[in-house]
C-alpha cells in the first residue's frame, strides 16, 4: 500500500503546464506573492475541474468493481489504524459518483462510471489505492 497520501475527502487539480501555455504558478518567485488561477488562463473554464469529491479503492476479488471503497489504507492508517474511504458510498463495494467543482465557479454531480478491464473498475490514477473522479 502506498501511504505517501493524505485524504481530505476530495482533490485539487492544479495541472501547472498543458501545451505551450504559460505555466500556472502559484507564487512570483522574487516577492513570493500568491498568483491567483484566473479563468482566462484557460480557453474552457466550464469544462476544467478543479476540486473533486475523492473516489479511492483498493483491490479486492469477489466485489462488484473488483476494488474496496470503504476501508482504504493509507494516509494516516500506518500511524493510527485508521481507514480512509469514499463518500457518497451506496456499499463499500459501489460508489455513488462525486461532486465536481469547475473552475468557472459551477458544480456537477457526476455518477461513478469507471472504465472496466476484466471485470475490474480501471483508476485514472495509482492503483493500490486508485483514485477515480
Amino acid at each position: 500500500t502506498d501511504n505517501s497520501f493524505i485524504v481530505s475527502g476530495y482533490c485539487y487539480i492544479l495541472q501547472t503546464t498543458q501545451g505551450n501555455r504559460t505555466p500556472i504558478v502559484r507564487y512570483e518567485k522574487d516577492s513570493m506573492e500568491k498568483v491567483w488561477l484566473k479563468t482566462n488562463q484557460t480557453d474552457h473554464p466550464a469544462m476544467r475541474e478543479l476540486c473533486i469529491d475523492s473516489i479511492m479503492g483498493i483491490p479486492q476479488n469477489n466485489t462488484k468493481y473488483g476494488r474496496n471503497f470503504g476501508q482504504v489504507p493509507g494516509g494516516i492508517y500506518a500511524g493510527s489504524q485508521v481507514y480512509d474511504q469514499t463518500s457518497h458510498l451506496k456499499s463499500d463495494e459501489e460508489p455513488l459518483g462525486g461532486n465536481i467543482g469547475f473552475l468557472d465557479g459551477h458544480t456537477e454531480w457526476r455518477h461513478f462510471d469507471p472504465d472496466i478491464e476484466n471485470g475490474v473498475a480501471v483508476p485514472r490514477y495509482g492503483n493500490t489505492p486508485g483514485f477515480f473522479w
